[in-house]
Order: structure tokens, then C-alpha cells, then sequence
């Protein structure tokens, strides 16, 4: 771990054991952990699920494997919910677009029979308008007559006219008048029930169309609804396969997808910064391996942003056995309010990390427990003690700074060597061994 004190050296180095790592904890560990709300992305299935916070570009290496066994059998299964949830979304959508486009045909529809109805409300008009014309004349000539005491009866007729052909003309004339007026009143009334008809007959379309509308629109509401939690259903199902992907090893390593995409990541960073360091991802890998077997100690698992569950914790630096450090972080990395304990999967001291730790995922913060922020601190501390890391003599050297165990820093030496031999594809070739035997042999040192 870099940074610890030794107790009877009194500079920065450490005494200690190298722990063994432990099994990697099975991905159907996992995934139950997922599933009971215990990883992000195990939302309700009534909440969106968060947005992750990785603002990382894809990752530029291969794609990741499983043995075979049961973490390749929980990955096809969880590939299989993944195609299924997007059949299913694909299912809602579709139900979804037909039901808008019902109610899209069913308000134009409902548009038309209004404007239809709004035609014929001045005809309706008009026709009662002449209506109420023609009889109050009829009713206006009657209430004459009657005045009058009946001039067009015939009795009165007949005292008028001058002659039989003069008494003729007048009843017919007298007759035509009233026909005329008859006829007039009944062809109004006509018209008028005419449209007064077609009015109530859009009238009931236009109530039947709108009842099929509230239907729909409930029908749609519901679809919705459905629609929205086949999404996060679907999101759900992503998010656990990208879990069990990202804990799977990159075949023929031991290295989880997302652990070495954090290695190679952090070494890329610190290059950049420190052009002469020239850090290999295998050397993280190395580190990782011996420290915490890659972010798995004591069965911890890893979110996609790279945080570590639980946080990985060495024992605490008591003096016996280790260094003595007294608490310097109030407990914020390592929970001891006493005395400091390695933290993380790179296993650095608090103190350590308040100076050299790294926001290697881009969320914002420092975090020893994330093994993105871990690696690239742990390259950027590798470096500052040597340059040329390409180089066992160097490498060597600067393990000893993260641990002045000549043991530990040989181990180290070997293990990147032994991750370099592996030739994975899609990742940048490791260099050359050293051409002089300048490490010793781990199996010989002290």
C-alpha cells in the first residue's frame, strides 16, 4: 500500500505480508445483489432508474468473455431478458402509435362533424326565421278577417262584386292568396325539419365520436403507462447484463472487463501527464492482482461507474505487524476514527490519498473505492517515483515506493510480465523484457 509508515524504517514504506486474493465472488452473486436493490439500476420498477455517472467514452478494447460455467450461463440469460424486454418495448410502442393514431383519426373526425354541424346552424336559422314569417301573416290575415267581420266570405263576396264574372274573380284570387300563403308555410315547415334532422343527426355522431375518443384516450393513457415500464424494465434488464459483463474476466486473464478498462484507462492518463513514465497497464494490473485480486476482496463487486461494494479495507495499522498510523481522515475513507487502514482496491493510506487521489472516471470526485479514480492515482504515484516504467529495473523500483517490501516489488515485476505474456487482443502490446536481470528473483528475496 503506498504510503505507510514503517515502523522501525521511519520513512514511507510498508512491512507487511502480501495477502493472497481471494476467489472472485461468482456474478450470480451478483446479479441477486442487483436484483434486491443492493447495485444501482435495481430501481423500482414505478422510477425511472437513475442516469449513471459515467461520462466515459466507449470501451476501446475487446469484448469482454466468460468462462464457460455458470457466470456464461447468467450472461446468456441476461442477454436473453434484454432481447425480450426490447420485444416487449417494441410491443408497447406499437400499441402505443396505434392507439395516437385513433385518436388522431377520431379528433379529425370529431373536427369535421363540428364544422358540418356549424354549416348547418344558418340554414336552421334562417328556415325558423321564415317560418315564424309566414305565420304571423297567416295569423295577421286571420285576425283581419275576423275585424273585418269576414269580408272574404262569400256572402260578403258576393254583395261586393259588380257582376258574376267580377264575384269569380274574386274568390279565386281570394283562394290563390290563401294557398299561396298554405303553401309557403308548409314548404318552410319542411325545410326547417329537414334541417333540424341533419342537425340532430350530427348531433348524436358527434356524441358517439367523442365517447370513442374518451375511450381511446384512456386506452392510451394506459398504454402509456405500459410503455414507459416496459423502458424501465428494459433499462433494468441493460444494467444487470452490463453488470455481469463488466464483472466477467477478459479471457485468458483474470481481470474483470471493467477492472482492466479502469488499468488501461489510468495508464493512458498518465501518460499523457507524464510522457516519460511510459506505465503499461499490465503494472496496474499487477498492483491490483496482489492488492485487492482485482476490486473482488472479500467479495466486493464493482457498479459500472467503477465504485467499489463494499469498500475493500486492509487491517487496521496498529503496530503489530504493520506500521503504527494514527487516524488522519476522521474516518471518512477508511470509517476508523482511530487509526488508518489501507482503502480500496490500489489499497492506499488516507493520508496518501488526500495528496495523490485521482478522479480517474470523470464524476467529480476522488474516491479510493472506485477503482477508476484508484488506478489512475496509483499509475500517477508510480510514475512520480520513476520514470520509464517500460523497464523491470524501474518498475521494480517504484513498487518499492508503494511498498518497500523487496518481495512485494518483485512480485509485482513478475505478475505485469506474466499479464503482458498474455497478448490480450485489442489492447496495446506490453514491452520487452529487460535485457539485464536487474529485478530479483521474487522466489529469493527477503
Amino acid at each position: 500500500m503506498p504510503g505507510e509508515v514503517e515502523a522501525d524504517r521511519g520513512r514511507a514504506a510498508c512491512r507487511r505480508p502480501v495477502r493472497p486474493a481471494t476467489v472472485p465472488v461468482s456474478l450470480a452473486v451478483l446479479a441477486v445483489l442487483f436484483l434486491q436493490g443492493l447495485l444501482p439500476g435495481a430501481a423500482d420498477a414505478q422510477t425511472p432508474p437513475p442516469p449513471l455517472p459515467l461520462p466515459l467514452p466507449p470501451v476501446t478494447m475487446p469484448a469482454p468473455t466468460t468462462p464457460v460455467g455458470a457466470d456464461e450461463n447468467l450472461r446468456a440469460r441476461t442477454l436473453a431478458d434484454v432481447a425480450a424486454a426490447k420485444k416487449a418495448l417494441s410491443a408497447a410502442q406499437r400499441a402505443e402509435a396505434q392507439a395516437r393514431q385513433r385518436a388522431a383519426a377520431l379528433d379529425r373526425a370529431l373536427g369535421n362533424l363540428e364544422g358540418q354541424r356549424a354549416v348547418l346552424a344558418g340554414p336552421e336559422r334562417e328556415a325558423a326565421e321564415r317560418l315564424e314569417v309566414t305565420r304571423s301573416r297567416l295569423r295577421g290575415a286571420a285576425v283581419s278577417e275576423y275585424v273585418s267581420g269576414g269580408k272574404t266570405t262569400i256572402a260578403n263576396q258576393l254583395l261586393r262584386s259588380v257582376s258574376l264574372e267580377d264575384f269569380t274573380r274574386n274568390r279565386v284570387y281570394g283562394s290563390a292568396v290563401l294557398d299561396s300563403q298554405q303553401r309557403t308555410l308548409a314548404t318552410y315547415r319542411d325545410q326547417l325539419s329537414k334541417v333540424t334532422v341533419a342537425t340532430s343527426t350530427l348531433g348524436r355522431e358527434v356524441d358517439r365520436v367523442k365517447a370513442d375518443r374518451t375511450l381511446v384516450m384512456q386506452e392510451l393513457e394506459a398504454l402509456t403507462a405500459q410503455r414507459a415500464l416496459r423502458e424501465q424494465e428494459l433499462a433494468q434488464k441493460q444494467v444487470l447484463n452490463q453488470l455481469v459483463t463488466a464483472g466477467a474476466p477478459v479471457l485468458p486473464s483474470d481481470i474483470p472487463a471493467l477492472v482492466l478498462d479502469a488499468y488501461v484507462r489510468g495508464g493512458a492518463a498518465a501518460n499523457r501527464r507524464t510522457p516519460g513514465c511510459r506505465i503499461h497497464w499490465s503494472a496496474l494490473a499487477a498492483v491490483g492482482r496482489v492488492e485487492s485480486g482485482h476490486a473482488r476482496s472479500g467479495g466486493a463487486v464493482l457498479t459500472l461507474a467503477g465504485d467499489v461494494t463494499p469498500r475493500i479495507l486492509g487491517p487496521r495499522l496498529d503496530g503489530n505487524g504493520f506500521a503504527y498510523v494514527g487516524d488522519t481522515d476522521g474516518g471518512a475513507y477508511d470509517g476508523d476514527l482511530e487509526l488508518d487502514r489501507a482503502v480500496g482496491p490500489m489499497q492506499f493510506i488516507p493520508s496518501t490519498w488526500k495528496g495523490s487521489g485521482e478522479d480517474g472516471n470523470g464524476d467529480g470526485n476522488r474516491d479510493p473505492n472506485n477503482i477508476y479514480d484508484a488506478a489512475t492515482a496509483a499509475a500517477m504515484y508510480l510514475c512520480r517515483a520513476r520514470q520509464g516504467l517500460d523497464l523491470d529495473e524501474n518498475l521494480y523500483n517504484a513498487a518499492l515506493s508503494y511498498n518497500h517490501s523487496s518481495s512485494y516489488a518483485a512480485l509485482i515485476v513478475t505478475k505485469a510480465r506474466e499479464y503482458i505474456n498474455l497478448n490480450l487482443a485489442g489492447l496495446p502490446p506490453g514491452p520487452p523484457p529487460s535485457p539485464s536481470p536487474a529485478v530479483p528473483n521474487p522466489a529469493a528475496a527477503p
